[in-house]
């Protein structure tokens, strides 16, 4: 696996949706969304939403002035945990072995996270 600071294509992110997992989901909402923008400004930025707070995201990512709308792509997708190095599906592969990313990725999705699509970010 490459280090988190290596060349990459993306940022994956995840918009909070689990109300446990915050003290105010609202303001940590607005924290994500203001992180992506920041991101945004480097390297294109994917935000995993729950088709549920898609719209909602789409808003506060990419809505508000200073964003960047262009290089933050919503992605609907179901999720229950907005910390995606936990959550999200990893990849790994060596060029030498004629894999590619998509032919690559390991789900790790677990029963409580359902709903992974195998070898696409769709």
């Amino acid at each position: 696996m490459p280090p988190e600071w290596a060349p990459h294509s993306c940022c994956w992110m995840a918009y909070p949706c689990r109300e446990s997992g915050f003290f105010d989901i609202e303001a940590a909402r607005n924290e994500y969304a203001l992180v992506a923008r920041a991101i945004a400004r480097y390297e294109p930025v994917r935000m995993i939403a729950t088709p549920r707070d898609a719209e909602e995201a789409r808003r506060r990512c990419c809505g508000r002035s200073g964003g960047v709308p262009d290089d933050i792509d919503i992605v609907r997708m179901p999720t229950d945990d907005s910390w995606t190095r936990d959550s999200a599906p990893t990849a790994s592969w060596a060029p030498s072995s004629g894999a590619t990313p998509a032919t690559a990725v390991s789900t790790r999705a677990t029963p409580r996270r359902p709903g992974w699509p195998a070898g696409s970010s769709r």
